[in-house]
């Protein structure tokens, strides 16, 4: 708990910005990446895939692929 940013001076969090983050859910890896993102300035694609799936998904990994992907 010692290096959890509400702790750390502003000139310390400053030098984890550029690290990895990790995350308890999902919804704040999109969030974080979505930011950062938006921080590079630079042109993003929205891609949707198509889903012609004419069996039973067989594993768990299957059925959470996203629809939808930034690139």
């Amino acid at each position: 708990m010692s290096r959890t940013s509400s702790s750390l001076t502003h000139e310390e969090q400053h030098t984890f910005e550029e690290s990895m983050h990790l995350y308890a859910i999902n919804n704040s890896v999109v969030l974080h990446n979505k930011k950062m993102l938006k921080k590079l300035n630079m042109p993003v694609a929205l891609c949707s895939a198509e889903q012609q799936r004419q069996r039973t998904p067989t594993t768990t990994e299957d059925e959470h692929l996203p629809a939808k992907m930034i690139l």
